[in-house]
């Protein structure tokens, strides 16, 4: 789903208010209220790994402590918040890897930028690897690379049925890709780079690696892409 700056700054102002401040004010209200012994036992719920628990005792807090906010509902407030400020982050990162791809295409000529252009239609495929320094899961679902490109290697791409990437990259660079896209596409990341290039590309403060910033950058633009995860 895409989302514009003006929502994610929407959001950014939703997750301003702090149900962590507000209930820390609740339990210091509590505190004044109770004896020791109760508000150690009231701590041990709120403080719970298990859900339930910790809900029941946000509930009790939220009414001998005034919680304070619109829903009165101090847990779910968190939750809320926390989802809300984590979704901000990861769609302010995301804007970020666009604004670098913008900047990495330029390191190619503009025949390679067209050509890899051509990889937005309908029939492209992506595959990647599991970033296991990132993420402790294998075989997430696509949403997954969507949603959190850093959190996985480029493997290879399928071109559309409309044109042939290694068959374009080769005529291009006179090198013979034997029709294998996966080869093809490292090929112009590692321009990009300047992998193993005798001239090193002009550097700029990007925020991601240039493969990251390509998925995000191919992610983006084709709705409904097939991803394969680990496969």
């Amino acid at each position: 789903m895409k989302i514009t700056r003006r929502q994610l700054r929407e959001l950014i102002q939703e997750a301003m208010f702090s149900p962590h401040a507000a209930t820390a004010t609740a339990r210091e209200r509590v505190k004044q209220s109770i004896s020791p012994e109760k508000m150690a036992k009231l701590g041990m719920y709120l403080d719970s790994d298990d859900a339930e628990t910790a809900r029941q005792g946000n509930s009790i807090l939220d009414t001998l402590g005034d919680y304070d906010s619109p829903s009165g509902d101090s847990y779910q407030d968190i939750e809320y918040h926390d989802q809300t400020m984590e979704n901000s982050s990861i769609i302010q990162k995301r804007y970020q890897m666009l604004d670098d791809w913008a900047s990495y295409i330029q390191r190619l000529d503009p025949s390679e930028q067209e050509i890899i252009g051509k990889l937005i239609n309908p029939g492209t495929s992506l595959y990647v690897n599991t970033n296991e320094d990132e993420r402790d899961d294998h075989q997430a679902p696509a949403s997954e690379v969507i949603r959190d490109p850093e959190g996985f290697y480029l493997y290879a791409v399928a071109s559309p049925p409309v044109f042939s990437l290694a068959n374009e990259v080769s005529a291009h660079s006179g090198i013979d890709f034997d029709g294998d896209d996966m080869d093809a596409i490292h090929y112009l990341l590692d321009k990009i780079t300047g992998w193993n290039q005798p001239v090193k590309p002009e550097p700029f403060d990007a925020s991601v690696r240039a493969e990251t910033a390509f998925i995000a950058w191919l992610t983006e633009n084709i709705p409904d892409m097939k991803i394969y995860v680990d496969s």
